[in-house]
């Protein structure tokens, strides 16, 4: 079954500014093959964080911990806010579900606190995470040198040529502390940072857009997975409430849970929970009294007892609207016809027709 992603561009057959090398893009492109865990998405997002709002230097010290702490809190909306599933091999989730239950964090917590609450983590959680990652984001670039090594021998050859090829034309994106044994850091050169800085946006989309392909196969059913990646930012209801305003005006509206009557001051409620269908739009939105907001939180109506009120209202809604949109076209049409004229002209103030 094809994707609705499958359409749009990929980044591997196109060039970005400030390559470090001829066709640099192409291999950054290659990275997120053959996954089978969220591990390299959130590598990158993370590498791409950190490397944003640093100033220019020569390279750019980053600590392998702190990187995969980041990784968990780059993920957090995904599996606490969205309840997005990561599949059977993915050791993510568990970290970032053991974090929830110690830190007592909402599922809506920012990305600092978040960062901050992952230092309760110990360094032996997160090593699954330390122990596979930073290699293996790095075999596009060693691909041809990594033909028939065995998997247990990888990470230390990954180590070795990430080592020489800093001193070469055409460098990994980064390098480790130590060519032998477990490395502290990873060490990124001026012009893979100056790519990673000034390419940042569509970097970070290509890494999104890969990722949201990722949870689209495991996680079907679910609509918006593009809009579940990150934790959102702030909404606007500004157009249904003055929907609803207007229909408030015109008639009496009732609360579709309780029946009670619907007053100034109220609250909208999404009837498939926001979470799920992560969008504002009216069709989705019923006023409630806060008190019904409250107790409903995020739950699933019982269709069977609020699908039918909840359809009926929006109906009714029809005519009002209807009646609305007609007075406006009309208003609209006659002032065009009468606006010049001698006799209308001294009335028809722009402010009239606001």
């Amino acid at each position: 079954m094809n994707s609705p992603f499958d359409a749009l561009p990929q980044i591997a057959g196109s060039r970005l500014p400030f390559e470090p090398y001829p066709g640099a893009t192409s291999v950054v492109g290659q990275v997120f093959g053959n996954i089978e865990t969220t591990y390299k998405f959130f590598w990158f997002l993370a590498l791409l964080e950190e490397t944003k709002a640093v100033p220019a230097r020569s390279n750019l010290s980053l600590e392998v911990t702190t990187l995969a702490r980041k990784m968990v809190a780059q993920a957090w909306p995904c599996r606490r806010l969205f309840k997005l599933w990561f599949g059977h091999q993915d050791r993510l989730q568990l970290l970032i579900d053991s974090l929830a239950e110690r830190s007592r964090l909402p599922d809506n917590a920012r990305l600092d606190e978040v960062q901050s609450a992952a230092a309760l983590l110990s360094n032996s959680e997160v090593a699954i995470l330390e122990d596979y990652v930073p290699y293996r984001f790095l075999t596009p670039w060693f691909r041809s040198a990594l033909v028939g090594v065995k998997d247990y021998s990888r990470h230390g050859l990954i180590q070795l040529l990430a080592e020489r090829s800093a001193h070469s034309p055409r460098p990994a994106p980064y390098r480790f502390d130590s060519v032998v044994g477990r490395p502290r850091a990873i060490s990124i050169g001026s012009k893979w940072l100056t790519f990673l800085q000034s390419n940042h946006l569509p970097l970070k989309a290509f890494a999104q857009l890969a990722l949201a392909r990722y949870f689209e196969a495991r996680n079907p059913g679910i609509p918006g997975i593009i809009n579940k990646l990150e934790r959102p930012g702030a909404r606007k209801l500004d157009k249904a409430r003055e929907f609803w305003d207007l229909l408030l005006e015109q008639s009496e509206l009732r609360c579709i849970y309780s029946d009670e009557l619907i007053q100034r001051g109220y609250d909208l409620d999404h009837f498939l929970p926001w979470r799920f269908v992560t969008h504002d739009l009216i069709w989705n939105l019923t006023p409630v009294p806060r008190s019904v907001n409250l107790q409903k939180s995020d739950a699933v109506p019982r269709l069977g007892l609020y699908l039918g009120a909840f359809v009926d209202q929006h109906y009714d809604a029809l005519p009002v609207l209807g009646w609305k949109a007609r007075a406006v076209h009309g208003l609209r049409r006659w002032k065009q016809l009468h606006w010049n004229t001698p006799t209308y002209s001294k009335f028809l103030q722009p402010t009239c027709f606001n």
